[in-house]
């Protein structure tokens, strides 16, 4: 998931699940071609705690987005700006101890490793078992942080094909297109 040290002025670090045991956390990466540039968004409800303390914050909307270009081996961000603005968190049912109270936003911007912000590689990146596993990594700061420690995101992910009926849709929608295409062109 996402952890975050030094994250506002609550316990140090925080961290923030991708997949819970009680099935809190729900989140869903998908990657879109916008006219030729792809965007990578990671976007769902993750469940926030202190690592160090255990203390459990409650759950959080996460929404982050990644312009990526295709790599042999998956996918990269290869901005290494810094200051880009990549998502953030919202809180959503929040403890009292939450370092987001219900409602309220946090802005992330990337986080550079000198050449990249963010990559999906099908490398099985700290994976001993799967050398072939799709993982997402990359680093992001939030408020509040003072840049020392961990702030990254690390994840493993499973490709999902399109349903076939989707892709006939998709199919059907191309074909009625280059038919209007030769109808306006006779």
């Amino acid at each position: 998931g996402l952890r975050l040290d030094s994250f506002t002025d609550s316990e140090s670090p925080v961290t923030f699940s991708f997949q819970d045991s009680v099935g809190n956390s729900t989140v869903q990466m998908t990657i879109v071609d916008l006219n030729g540039s792809l965007s990578l968004n990671i976007n769902g409800t993750v469940w926030g705690n202190s690592s160090t303390s255990g203390t459990d914050f409650g759950s959080f909307m996460l929404n982050l987005s990644y312009d990526i270009t295709p790599e042999t081996d998956g996918y990269r961000d290869a901005n290494a700006n810094i200051d880009q603005v990549v998502g953030g968190l919202t809180g959503i049912d929040t403890s009292g101890d939450s370092p987001l109270a219900s409602g309220e936003f946090m802005e992330l911007t990337a986080k550079s490793n000198g050449s990249n912000t963010f990559s999906f590689l099908s490398d099985g990146y700290r994976l001993d078992d799967s050398i072939d596993a799709w993982v997402g990594r990359g680093w992001v700061m939030g408020a509040g942080t003072d840049g020392s420690g961990i702030n990254d995101l690390l994840f493993t992910a499973q490709v999902v094909p399109l349903p076939p009926s989707v892709l006939a849709g998709l199919g059907m929608l191309a074909g009625m297109g280059v038919y209007r295409r030769i109808r306006t062109q006779r």
